[in-house]
């Protein structure tokens, strides 16, 4: 809805430009302008919200992007828990 609104105000706009200008050329701008935005504004597949990308396993093709995949996510949320110690015991070898 507020997407249309903004337009609408563009429209308006335009229209003031339309009614204002001096030269054949800046009223056939804005006239050409006023088509799109009014393309725009009725174009139905534009109200609709974008849907979301959505990233899973069978995504891949290949069998290496797997374990890459799952390692990157592993990390991921180490880091976001701060979980130091796994990769401090990663590296600590024994006497």
């Amino acid at each position: 809805m507020r997407m249309q609104n903004q337009l609408r105000e563009r429209v308006r706009k335009v229209e003031a430009l339309k009614r204002g200008a001096v030269t054949d050329g800046e009223r056939e701008a804005a006239e050409a302008a006023l088509a799109r935005l009014k393309a725009r504004l009725g174009d139905p597949a534009r109200e609709k919200s974008p849907e979301a990308i959505s990233l899973g396993l069978g995504a891949f093709s290949a069998p290496w992007p797997v374990p890459l995949f799952l390692s990157m996510g592993v990390i991921a949320i180490a880091m976001a828990s701060s979980f130091a110690m796994i990769r401090a015991s990663a590296t600590r070898r024994p006497l």
